[in-house]
């Protein structure tokens, strides 16, 4: 997981470190929610999450909505909260009074003032005036503790977070809850949902964050080496050590570098535009010169080891190092243009524009739509902890 996060910090470059990132993920009215505003959320034994809204009810299932009017049964299409009791019935408050949902059928309290029913919030004001030093200046509609912080909503300023005794606005750039908020609610899962008058928002911490290295850009490969990191990219290669970044340039106009990776050697090289294959000596990258004459106008486009020998994705070739010589690879019928390898011991796999190619001790082995791929032209192969 480390680093997964490292290769975010470098594939989304900012000047500033942030401390948390956040994930939003918003369900509005283009998902099937019967209104935009959300004014209460409950949730039931089923995991269903029912939405209360200005028309109708909405029961949602984390993928879709189910939606509920006047002619299913309720009072009124204008709710104004909902509410599960300690035995998970549903109160439902409608403009025309009070209503409860077994599963089933829609109940009409007629006598609400004989029953113990549930406070709803909307008929209630909270003082939340021992929070200190709020910095907006609108009501606020509701609190909710979130892995050990404080979360505040408010009619008109958004949503902020309260934490040992600062205050921290929730930035909501991309527009994906409203400023006006009315109701925060957490489910049996853990998941902490905001109501507002964009529609109903799953609101994460994200693990996710931004470092500051400014200098490195167009970044295409990474790799941990001799307990560093190390990124290449147009500018060359940096080496992340101890949070500190060392560049080597390389050869002078042939620092366009797509890959890095060891060889079969476990040698540290690195290669891209430019006609040059590097190899790290310790200190410093060097050029290896057997390999100028065979990448002469070539892009290197990866490098991987395989049964002790080196292989070279150039495109329109595939150059092979056994430790002895340098020479072209090319078995009969490969063709096209080779883009990334991948060894699983026994093949030696190629994403080839023709099709995905398989060598072994058989031969080659082409795969192409005709063999159930959706296109000939594949650019990256990967294989997973399960074999696929």
């Amino acid at each position: 997981m480390q680093n997964i996060k490292r290769l975010i910090v470098f594939l989304f470059w900012t000047t500033t470190l942030f401390a948390q990132d956040y994930h939003l993920t918003l369900t509005s009215q283009r998902d099937g929610l019967s209104n935009a505003t959300i004014t209460g959320i409950a949730q039931g034994d089923n995991n269903y999450i029912w939405l209360s809204s200005p028309y109708g009810l909405n029961r949602f299932d984390g993928h879709s909505v189910r939606t509920y009017f006047k002619k299913d049964g309720l009072a009124d299409n204008t709710l104004l909260d909902v509410y599960f009791d300690d035995n998970k019935l549903l109160w439902i408050e409608t403009k025309k009074g009070v209503q409860t949902y077994n599963g089933h059928e829609f109940k009409t309290i007629t006598n609400p003032d004989s029953l113990e029913i549930p406070q709803f919030k909307s008929s209630r004001i909270v003082d939340y005036n021992f929070l200190l030093n709020q910095p907006f200046s609108s009501r606020i509609t509701d609190t909710l503790t979130y892995k050990s912080k404080l979360y505040v909503a408010t009619f008109g300023e958004g949503l902020w977070v309260y934490e040992e005794g600062t205050w921290i606005e929730i930035d909501n750039k991309l527009g994906l809850f409203d400023i006006t908020i009315t109701d925060l609610f957490k489910d049996s899962n853990g998941q902490f949902w905001i109501a507002s008058n964009h529609g109903l928002t799953l609101f994460s911490e994200s693990e996710f964050q931004m470092a500051a290295f400014d200098t490195i850009r167009n970044s295409f490969g990474m790799l941990e080496y001799e307990n560093a990191l190390w990124i290449c990219s147009r500018n060359g290669v940096d080496k992340i050590e101890d949070e500190t970044s060392t560049r080597y340039p390389l050869e002078e106009g042939a620092n366009f570098m797509l890959n890095i990776n060891t060889n079969h050697k476990n040698k540290l090289q690195c290669a891209g535009i430019g006609g040059y294959l590097y190899e790290w000596n310790g200190t410093d990258f060097t050029t290896r010169t057997d390999f100028n004459k065979l990448l002469e106008g070539q892009f290197v486009y990866d490098i991987e080891s395989h049964n002790n020998k080196t292989y070279y994705a150039c495109g329109g070739i595939i150059l092979v190092d056994d430790g002895v010589q340098v020479i072209q690879f090319m078995p009969d019928s490969m063709g096209g243009m080779s883009y990334d390898l991948l060894s699983d011991e026994t093949n030696l796999w190629v994403a080839n524009s023709e099709g995905l190619i398989r060598i072994s001790s058989e031969g080659l082995q082409r795969f192409s739509i005709a063999d159930g791929m959706s296109t000939d032209n594949t650019r990256v192969i990967e294989k997973d902890s399960f074999g696929n």
